[in-house]
């Protein structure tokens, strides 16, 4: 998954910014969409480092307790 540069969302919410207050109102604008990619791509990057941080971390908690099993057993050779 492509990461969310701060360029990106600056671009995002400066196109927001400028949006005339009444566009709104006019039939086919792009103003929700603008508005859904801002949210989703904030959210996005608030939540991936934490996520992929989370995911790493797992695999190494796994080993230190296979590990450790295997110590108690007496078969860490094994490994």
């Amino acid at each position: 998954m492509p990461r969310t540069s701060q360029r990106e969302l600056a671009l995002l919410r400066s196109k927001l910014e400028e949006w005339p207050p009444m566009s709104g109102f006019v039939a086919g604008t792009r103003f929700p969409e603008y508005m859904q990619a801002l949210v989703a791509k904030e959210h996005i990057q608030q939540f991936l480092p934490v996520w992929i941080k989370r995911r790493e971390d797992r695999p190494a908690g796994a080993l230190q307790r296979m590990e450790r099993w295997a110590k108690e057993q007496g078969v860490e050779h094994l490994l």
